[in-house]
């Protein structure tokens, strides 16, 4: 097919178009390069209106553009840091050599054959506003949720020549300074790049080591491997890990292992709100998927107790979302102490400065004669992050309890702890609550609604001894408090606190004992009789206001005795003032006519006679104990204990001894009863 004249001569004039074009960029280029020096300014310009702060170039600039890996090398680079850091420059490169791969980029493939970086000053800070030096371009330096993870270039060989790192971050507590060597060949080292440093993280020392391959054997689809070795004060955290693709952080993968006094010290590093615990152990396998981190196989010890699960990890929202599924072949009761505030059973290690640990965590109840834990909840933590978190305990071991499984869910959303289901299984019966803590506010709200279901009182008794008491003890706690510790909290309870044996035993010595029979009562002790009398119905009501718990029915009908109780239990300095006394049925001789009277410390309470007092033994006197409507007091626990026979009986003769029984309250028992 001919070419027509007017068509030879379109592409004769375009040849000589672009090569015309072609001809004038490598003039171009030719000056740039020849008279390099002289775009100092207007290059850093662009950088600093780029980068959104100031960057500078104080030292030569040269250009060699005329390659296909054009490359640039400046000395005396400077990038400025925004107002708010203490510090004028954010790094500082005594000399920066960078090339880049043309034909890679039309493949939209960003690679570096070459960069050297030398006498490097790197100064990277977070302030307590969670503002960073290192978000680049936003107002408000903030870093934007995202859902993909940072991809870094290809860097065929890197060196790094007298590098120096200081880290300032207010919500880790860090101050670390380290250097940073990296060799270009991978005959240097068999692991070329070496991060090494020290420093203080929440008052205790820091140290890290981090070695990894030579980065000239970073090539996409050809792993890339590091370790680190981590030590902030007494704990302990090794990685050996490697990033499928290099340098995307998002298909990083490692193994893990990690030990310390107190799981929760590992805030510092992770960012994550875990609960205070006592010494672990604990390694697993990690994986990042863009913004996601998977935690697999992770088995370790806590205390006495082992652990295993999976946690899942997701940080692409305003907070990191934890959600994990964890699970005890046999748990220590004691082990969960720390978690309430308390000090755990077996102590940690000492820390290595006492007067930082000491301002960093309370007292401990022990120390200051209190039962209930004065720790502070860390409010900023607990709002900092989002979690659902499943924990099953096969079995338990628990010195005075005898618990068999214990099983929960807790929920963080927005600063608002929900643990519910919270449920200990006991060889019969069950104790099942609901937890709401509102750490929204400066000062926490927390509801606690816990009922037992079924359980045997012959199952708490010593070790080699038989039980004082048998029979199905049922309960119920509907309480509200504030405050940022379980004491504050106890401190300022409303509501109720119920028990109710509806029918059971109890060993007739302790039965007698309540009306100090002294012949029979010690003589049956003395004699370790079991003799056993029928409980017809035992009830204990309190009610609670600003932490002082009045009891409104103190009452256990046995077939000898009719013993009742009154007094309080004052919560806030933890003392009781409560007394018993009991009725018998029939006459006994050597009778001593006096309450018994528990005060004192709750740590350790004293058990004594009231002496100069009468009680009087008569019906009436009895029957005062009924004064609360029991009928709400029954149905509160359970609306079916109303109808009980041996509970209705003793309500009964409540009333026909003139007690009187506020119908309303009764009628809105089994409301209260469902709240």
């Amino acid at each position: 097919m001919a070419i027509s004249p007017r068509a030879t001569a379109v592409f004769k004039w375009a040849a000589i178009a672009l090569g015309t074009v072609i001809v004038m960029v490598l003039a171009l280029a030719a000056i740039l390069q020849w008279n390099a020096d002289a775009l100092r300014g207007p290059i850093a310009r662009i950088a600093s209106a780029h980068a959104g702060r100031a960057i500078h170039i104080d030292g030569r600039l040269e250009l060699h553009l005329l390659s296909l890996a054009p490359r640039a090398v400046a000395d005396g680079v400077r990038i400025g840091n925004p107002q708010w850091a203490s510090s004028r420059d954010m790094a500082q490169l005594g000399r920066l050599e960078v090339s880049l791969a043309l034909p890679q980029l039309f493949k939209s493939q960003l690679v570096i054959p070459r960069l050297d970086i030398r006498d490097l000053d790197l100064s990277l800070e977070r302030d307590a506003a969670h503002r960073a030096n290192w978000n680049f371009g936003d107002t408000d330096n903030q870093p934007k949720p995202t859902t993909r993870a940072p991809k870094l270039p290809v860097v065929r060989s890197f060196t790094l020549d007298g590098a120096h790192i200081e880290v300032l971050d207010a919500i880790r507590k860090l101050r670390f300074k380290g250097t940073i060597a990296a060799s270009q060949s991978p005959a240097d080292s068999a692991r070329s790049l070496r991060l090494d440093g020290t420093g203080e993280i929440n008052g205790a020392p820091f140290g890290l080591v981090t070695v990894g391959d030579p980065l000239i054997t970073a090539e996409r689809g050809r792993p890339y491997n590091f370790s680190a070795d981590i030590r902030a004060g007494n704990t302990r955290l090794k990685i050996e890990a490697h990033i499928a693709k290099p340098f995307d952080l998002g298909s990083l993968a490692a193994t893990f292992a990690a030990s310390g006094p107190d799981l929760a010290d590992v805030y510092y590093l992770t960012g994550l709100t875990l609960p205070n615990t006592p010494p672990y152990t604990i390694s697993g396998q990690l994986q990042t998927q863009g913004t996601r981190i998977r935690l697999d196989d992770l088995a370790g010890t806590l205390g006495n107790s082992d652990m295993h699960g999976i946690m899942v990890i997701e940080t692409a929202g305003a907070r990191p979302m934890m959600t994990a599924d964890l699970a005890s072949r046999s748990l220590d009761i004691s082990d969960l102490a720390p978690s309430l505030g308390a000090a755990p059973r077996q102590s940690a290690p000492a820390p290595l400065s006492s007067a930082v640990a000491a301002k960093k965590k309370p007292q401990p109840a022990a120390a200051t004669g209190l039962v209930l834990p004065t720790a502070q909840l860390d409010l900023e933590r607990v709002r900092g992050m989002d979690a659902d978190v499943r924990y099953h305990a096969q079995s338990v071991n628990a010195q005075k309890i005898p618990f068999k499984e214990v099983a929960w869910r807790l929920r963080l959303d927005n600063g608002v702890m929900t643990i519910a289901p919270l449920s200990f299984v006991l060889p019969q019966g069950r104790v099942a609550a609901r937890l709401r803590i509102d750490a929204s506010h400066d000062v926490p709200d927390v509801e606690l609604d816990g009922r037992l279901s079924s359980v045997n009182l012959a199952d708490f008794h010593a070790r080699n001894g038989e039980p004082p008491l048998d029979g199905l003890l049922l309960g119920r706690v509907s309480v509200r408090g504030r405050g940022r510790s379980v004491h504050a909290v106890a401190a300022t309870a409303n509501g109720t606190v119920t028990t109710v044996v509806p029918h059971g035993e109890v060993r007739e010595a302790f039965a007698e004992l309540t009306g100090i029979n002294v012949a029979r009562g010690l003589g049956l002790l003395l004699t370790k009789n079991q003799r056993k009398a029928d409980i017809r119905c035992g009830v204990a009501d309190f009610d609670s206001h600003d932490g002082v718990l009045a009891a409104r029915n103190i009452v256990i009908d046995t077939s000898d005795m009719r013993i009742t109780g009154k007094g309080t239990i004052d919560l806030r300095t933890e003392t009781l003032d409560l007394s018993v006394n009991g009725q018998p049925k029939k006459i006994r001789f050597f009778t001593l006519k006096s309450p018994i009277i528990i005060h004192g410390a709750l740590r350790k309470p004293s058990v004594s006679l009231e002496t100069g007092h009468l009680a009087k033994q008569t019906a009436e006197a009895a029957a005062l104990a009924l004064a609360t409507p029991f009928a709400a007091v029954l149905a509160f626990v359970d609306p079916g204990l109303a109808k009980d026979a041996d509970c209705g009986a003793l309500l009964a003769e409540g009333k026909h001894a003139g007690v009187t029984v506020d119908a309303p309250a009764a009628a809105a028992a089994p409301q209260a009863a469902n709240r």
